[in-house]
């Protein structure tokens, strides 16, 4: 099964939050999975909205498409978006072919207009009710997708959805964003002097006993304000201490 090598993630994660994050993706992820289009939807919670971002490896039929497809409300009936798995797991891949898709009209416009034969989706439902599908696609030139292609997507999937999700947030309109970073400063506000210190170092990536050395304390007074610190933040773990803390607003690195 092929594993995604570091300079790929790395290249997912310097693309977050831009906009032409699908054809990074495509490049990335498709290349894996010999795509020739790939697409990114989110689904509004109430299922009535639905955000598009398109890429092709030549011109622009993705795009195209993708705007046919949300203008003419293809979402309300999409599989991928339907699937009660959503509702117990953190990721869902399905297969759908061109003769799968329900609708004529669905078919003709984002399917027989690129010579789509099927769709690879791997979706997930976000912590605010949204769902997110990445969809590649399949030319019938090059075939529909073989087992090993689907073991493919079954081992990248981890990895595209945190980076989907990721670009999701970032991509959130501003209010949103202002909202989540007066909510992560009020609780950075909450903590002790000595329970930022430890979060300071925390996310410089110094361990439970470089940071006892550096303040001069014992390792179990560093876990303490360590624990203390992520209930007051409601994190559980260092990555979400990055992820809540850079970007947010907080001073994460103040003296």
């Amino acid at each position: 099964m092929p594993r995604i090598a570091a300079a790929d993630a790395a290249a997912l994660i310097a693309h977050l939050g831009e906009t032409p994050f699908a054809q990074t993706v495509l490049g990335v992820i498709g290349a894996h999975l010999a795509a020739s289009h790939c697409s990114i939807l989110l689904l509004s919670p109430a299922g009535d909205t639905c955000e598009l971002e398109a890429a092709s490896l030549e011109g622009d039929g993705a795009r195209a498409a993708g705007i046919a497809y949300v203008r003419a409300g293809f979402f309300t009936h999409d599989h991928a978006f339907a699937d009660p798995r959503l509702a117990r797991t953190t990721g869902v891949l399905t297969l759908q072919s061109r003769d799968e898709v329900p609708s004529s009209d669905h078919r003709s416009l984002c399917y027989d207009s690129l010579g789509i034969d099927q769709r690879c989706s791997i979706a997930a439902r976000l912590d605010d009710g949204t769902t997110v599908a990445t969809n590649f696609y399949r030319c019938a030139s090059r075939g529909p997708f073989t087992d090993r292609d689907v073991d493919t997507a079954h081992a990248i999937a981890p990895l595209l959805l945190a980076a989907v999700r990721k670009h999701s947030r970032l991509r959130a309109p501003d209010g949103a964003r202002e909202a989540a970073a007066a909510s992560t400063a009020a609780r950075w506000a909450q903590l002790s002097a000595r329970e930022r210190e430890v979060a300071h170092l925390c996310v410089r990536g110094c361990s439970a006993k470089q940071i006892a050395r550096t303040l001069d304390v014992a390792v179990t007074t560093v876990n303490t304000l360590k624990q203390r610190a992520y209930q007051k933040l409601g994190i559980r773990r260092q990555s979400e201490l990055i992820a809540a803390l850079c970007g947010s607003g907080a001073p994460p690195f103040d003296a």
